[in-house]
Protein backbone atom coordinates (compact mmCIF):
# COMPACT_ATOMS: atom_id res chain seq x y z
CA UNK A 1 0.00 0.00 0.00
CA UNK A 2 2.64 1.96 0.56
CA UNK A 3 5.10 1.40 -2.20
CA UNK A 4 5.55 4.17 -4.99
CA UNK A 5 3.04 6.38 -3.21
CA UNK A 6 4.02 9.67 -4.81
CA UNK A 7 3.15 13.05 -3.05
CA UNK A 8 3.47 17.29 -3.82
CA UNK A 9 2.85 20.22 -1.68
CA UNK A 10 0.97 22.82 -2.93
CA UNK A 11 1.28 26.29 -1.05
CA UNK A 12 1.15 29.61 -1.80
CA UNK A 13 4.84 29.89 -3.62
CA UNK A 14 2.89 26.99 -6.05
CA UNK A 15 3.45 23.12 -6.02
CA UNK A 16 6.56 20.93 -5.28
CA UNK A 17 7.69 18.74 -7.71
CA UNK A 18 6.58 15.37 -6.75
CA UNK A 19 7.96 13.23 -4.25
CA UNK A 20 7.96 9.58 -2.64
CA UNK A 21 6.78 8.97 0.26
CA UNK A 22 9.22 6.86 2.43
CA UNK A 23 6.95 6.90 6.02
CA UNK A 24 5.36 3.91 7.46
CA UNK A 25 1.46 3.52 9.13
CA UNK A 26 1.29 6.16 11.48
CA UNK A 27 -0.84 6.63 14.38
CA UNK A 28 -3.25 9.47 12.71
CA UNK A 29 -3.55 6.39 9.50
CA UNK A 30 -6.71 3.99 8.81
CA UNK A 31 -5.19 0.66 9.69
CA UNK A 32 -3.34 2.44 13.14
CA UNK A 33 -6.46 1.21 14.90
CA UNK A 34 -5.37 -2.56 14.29
CA UNK A 35 -1.62 -2.02 14.16
CA UNK A 36 -1.57 -0.33 17.55
CA UNK A 37 -4.83 -1.57 19.23
CA UNK A 38 -6.20 -4.87 18.05
CA UNK A 39 -3.04 -6.59 17.51
CA UNK A 40 -1.31 -6.02 20.38
CA UNK A 41 -4.31 -6.64 22.59
CA UNK A 42 -4.32 -10.24 20.37
CA UNK A 43 -0.33 -11.22 21.13
CA UNK A 44 -1.21 -10.19 24.73
CA UNK A 45 -4.02 -12.24 25.21
CA UNK A 46 -1.84 -15.02 23.92
CA UNK A 47 0.86 -14.64 26.07
CA UNK A 48 -1.52 -14.25 28.78
CA UNK A 49 -3.40 -17.74 28.18
CA UNK A 50 -2.11 -20.32 31.01
CA UNK A 51 -0.49 -17.25 32.52
CA UNK A 52 -2.86 -15.33 34.42
CA UNK A 53 -1.97 -16.18 37.55
CA UNK A 54 1.39 -16.68 37.56
CA UNK A 55 2.86 -13.31 35.03
CA UNK A 56 2.37 -10.00 35.96
CA UNK A 57 2.35 -7.25 38.79
CA UNK A 58 0.12 -8.60 41.47
CA UNK A 59 -2.30 -6.44 42.77
CA UNK A 60 -4.51 -7.90 45.21
CA UNK A 61 -3.09 -11.75 46.36
CA UNK A 62 -5.30 -14.90 45.84
CA UNK A 63 -8.27 -14.78 48.50
CA UNK A 64 -9.40 -18.86 47.98
CA UNK A 65 -9.14 -21.58 45.80
CA UNK A 66 -12.15 -19.82 43.55
CA UNK A 67 -11.00 -16.34 43.89
CA UNK A 68 -7.35 -16.10 42.16
CA UNK A 69 -4.96 -12.76 42.48
CA UNK A 70 -5.76 -9.61 40.61
CA UNK A 71 -3.20 -9.13 38.61
CA UNK A 72 -1.89 -6.06 36.11
CA UNK A 73 0.69 -7.00 32.91
CA UNK A 74 0.83 -4.20 30.94
CA UNK A 75 -0.37 -0.09 30.26
CA UNK A 76 -0.60 0.60 26.90
CA UNK A 77 -0.57 4.02 24.63
CA UNK A 78 -0.88 3.89 21.48
CA UNK A 79 2.27 1.77 19.94
CA UNK A 80 3.79 2.28 23.77
CA UNK A 81 3.63 -0.95 25.82
CA UNK A 82 4.94 -1.19 29.43
CA UNK A 83 5.04 -4.87 30.66
CA UNK A 84 4.96 -5.17 34.35
CA UNK A 85 5.80 -7.92 37.08
CA UNK A 86 6.41 -8.55 40.54
CA UNK A 87 10.11 -9.62 39.74
CA UNK A 88 12.62 -9.45 37.51
CA UNK A 89 13.29 -13.26 36.47
CA UNK A 90 8.87 -12.94 35.75
CA UNK A 91 9.73 -9.97 33.99
CA UNK A 92 12.24 -11.11 31.35
CA UNK A 93 9.78 -14.09 31.06
CA UNK A 94 6.67 -12.02 30.07
CA UNK A 95 8.90 -9.89 27.64
CA UNK A 96 10.16 -12.88 26.10
CA UNK A 97 6.52 -14.67 25.83
CA UNK A 98 5.63 -11.25 24.17
CA UNK A 99 8.43 -11.04 21.23
CA UNK A 100 7.89 -14.67 20.58
CA UNK A 101 4.00 -14.06 20.20
CA UNK A 102 4.53 -10.71 18.12
CA UNK A 103 7.20 -11.88 15.73
CA UNK A 104 4.48 -14.86 15.14
CA UNK A 105 1.75 -12.01 13.82
CA UNK A 106 5.07 -10.20 12.26
CA UNK A 107 5.85 -7.71 14.71
CA UNK A 108 9.01 -6.84 16.31
CA UNK A 109 9.34 -5.53 19.54
CA UNK A 110 11.68 -2.58 20.21
CA UNK A 111 12.37 -2.84 24.08
CA UNK A 112 13.96 0.06 25.08
CA UNK A 113 14.20 -0.13 29.54
CA UNK A 114 13.63 -1.57 32.40
CA UNK A 115 12.46 0.43 35.61
CA UNK A 116 12.89 -1.07 39.14
CA UNK A 117 12.78 -0.28 42.54
CA UNK A 118 15.74 -2.31 44.14
CA UNK A 119 19.38 -2.77 42.63
CA UNK A 120 18.58 -4.92 39.71
CA UNK A 121 20.09 -7.66 37.37
CA UNK A 122 20.13 -7.12 33.69
CA UNK A 123 17.09 -8.20 31.48
CA UNK A 124 17.86 -9.46 28.10
CA UNK A 125 15.84 -9.46 24.82
CA UNK A 126 15.51 -13.08 22.98
CA UNK A 127 18.04 -11.69 20.65
CA UNK A 128 20.54 -11.33 23.76
CA UNK A 129 20.45 -7.59 24.11
CA UNK A 130 20.68 -6.08 27.86
CA UNK A 131 17.57 -3.75 28.37
CA UNK A 132 19.33 0.34 30.04
CA UNK A 133 18.35 0.05 33.95
CA UNK A 134 16.37 3.55 34.47
CA UNK A 135 14.83 4.78 37.85
CA UNK A 136 12.16 6.76 36.01
CA UNK A 137 10.46 7.01 32.76
CA UNK A 138 8.39 9.70 31.00
CA UNK A 139 5.97 9.48 28.13
CA UNK A 140 6.98 11.92 24.37
CA UNK A 141 3.41 12.72 24.22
Amino acid sequence: MYQHTLAHVTSLDGVTKEFEIQAGVLQEDTLAPILFIVVPDYVLRKVMEGNKERLGFTLESRQSRRIGPRTITDLDFAGDIALLADNLKDAEELLHLVEAAAQKVGLGINAKAVLYKDTPSTIKTLDGSELEIVHEMTSNI
